[in-house]
């Protein structure tokens, strides 16, 4: 070896125990490979990454020692190409550890030449185990997420800029009775029913500008065979990774409770209409016996307005019926108990309407009280008949009775031993009565017939 060759060969050693020296203060993973690939050296932070001792490295190994056995041949034309000029590129590989744990790494290498020829190959590793951790729990909650999305009884969709959409789940499809490709890319607003175009449009430019809009609402859609259904949605925003703000929104298929809903109401229209309309009347009052409902007709009946009679308690508006009475009323009705008996209501200037009451427990969906409701039929005319009749009664009674004590008279007379005078008087007695008796009749049958 001459002078100059020696002292450039220690100029070189020198160089490299220097980057050595730097190395060993780094917590950067650093190893030396010659060209054969063997591990020439490994700084602090590369023998605890490796689970290497110095030992380890004296005795010789190879780089087929460090990773698994197939990147070996991977490892091994990345450095050919390197050493063939490429440009350095990084390569995730797994490094095994000396107790067999495999380690994803990404590593960068690099040349040392002196004198025109290679030396030595520069690793730099990177411990990947907690970025691999982080993507896994990422591609985990990203399987997750499709999955909850796919499967989920809403559908879902992502739009963006000029609506378009750019993802719908299997449950949009089945919703609006189209393919994927017969929805991706298209136009949302085909997909809409004409009555809710304007709606929806209005709320999603508005969310694409970021100004708030209601986030839930309810709007129609068209189904691909032209039927519409109706859809509740719940939308939000998110930015893309261009840096534009696109829609994400769940919709609801709410046709069925739609339906119900309407057909529900129009029962109690019907019902509320057959109430309203209705001669009698109607009151519903709670479990504590506080009226919570009055109809027109029972309105009319007490002479008072509905604001004026509900909140009362039900025992002021009878005649004669005290709290008490009313108490053990309501006690039976919440026993389950039907009632039907005649009452008195006192109306607001104080007069009486005889009434006759129908009361049955209003139960709730578990079967308790919750109060009751109860018809007023009012029976005024009713019990003026029965007055008139009594009238009538006593009347018959008394006139008619007077004239068949005449017949009853005449009778005891006409009997064979009287003479042929008194027998014809006693004739005279019993025609007497029998006609005032029928023109008694016929007075009160032409009364009557007056009043029709």
């Amino acid at each position: 070896m001459t002078p100059q060759t020696k002292k450039t060969t220690t100029a070189f050693s020198s160089a490299r125990a220097k980057s050595r020296a730097v190395f060993n203060r780094i917590t950067l993973a650093v190893v030396e490979f010659d060209t054969e690939l063997n591990l020439l050296y490994a700084n602090p932070a590369a023998q605890n990454l490796l689970d290497l001792e110095q030992s380890d490295i004296n005795k010789g190994m190879h780089v087929a020692d460090l990773i698994v056995p197939e990147q070996v041949k991977l490892v091994q034309e990345a450095f050919r190409r390197l050493q063939a000029g490429a440009e350095p590129t990084s390569l995730s590989l797994r490094a095994v550890r000396r107790n067999g744990v495999q380690v994803p790494i990404e590593v960068f290498a690099d040349m040392i030449h002196h004198r025109g020829k290679l030396k030595v190959y520069v690793v730099y590793a990177t411990d990947m185990t907690h970025r691999a951790q982080i993507e896994n729990k990422i591609r985990e909650k990203g399987a997750f997420f499709k999955t909850a999305v796919e499967n989920s009884r809403a559908g879902t969709i992502q739009a963006g800029h000029a609506f378009r959409l750019e993802y719908v789940n299997d449950r949009l499809c089945h919703m609006l009775g189209r393919t994927r490709s017969e929805l991706l890319g298209h136009d949302f607003r085909e997909f809409l029913h004409p009555d809710s175009v304007n709606l929806v449009v209005e709320r999603y430019v508005k969310r694409q500008r970021g100004e708030p809009v209601p986030s839930v609402y309810e709007f129609k859609v068209l189904r691909k065979d032209g039927t519409s259904r109706d859809v509740e949605i719940s939308s939000t925003t998110m930015m893309g990774q261009d840096g534009k703000r696109k829609t994400i929104a769940q919709l609801l298929d709410i046709t069925d409770e739609v339906e119900s809903k309407q057909a529900l109401e129009e029962s109690e229209r019907r019902y509320r209409d057959l109430v309203e309309t209705m001669d009698d009347g109607l009151a519903m009052d709670n479990e504590n016996g506080v009226i919570t409902y009055i109809n027109d007709a029972l309105c009319k009946m007490l002479g008072y307005t509905r604001d004026e009679i509900i909140g009362l308690s039900g025992y002021e508006i009878f005649h004669s019926v005290s709290r008490n009475g009313y108490g053990n009323r309501s006690i039976a009705r919440a026993k389950g108990i039907i009632e039907h008996y005649e009452a008195e209501l006192l109306t607001k200037n104080g007069t009486t309407v005889p009434v006759m009451v129908s009361a049955c427990p209003l139960p709730t969906e578990n079967g308790d009280y919750k109060g009751s409701f109860a018809l007023f039929t009012d029976i005024s005319e009713l019990k003026s008949v029965e007055a008139e009749a009594r009238f009538l009664l006593d009347l018959i009674l008394h006139d008619i009775g007077n004239q068949l004590q005449l017949v009853i008279a005449g009778a005891d007379l006409a009997n064979k031993e009287s003479s042929p005078e008194v027998i014809e008087t006693a004739q005279q007695y019993i025609l007497d009565g029998a006609h005032r008796c029928i023109d008694l009749i016929h007075k009160v049958r032409s009364a009557e017939e007056s009043k029709v």
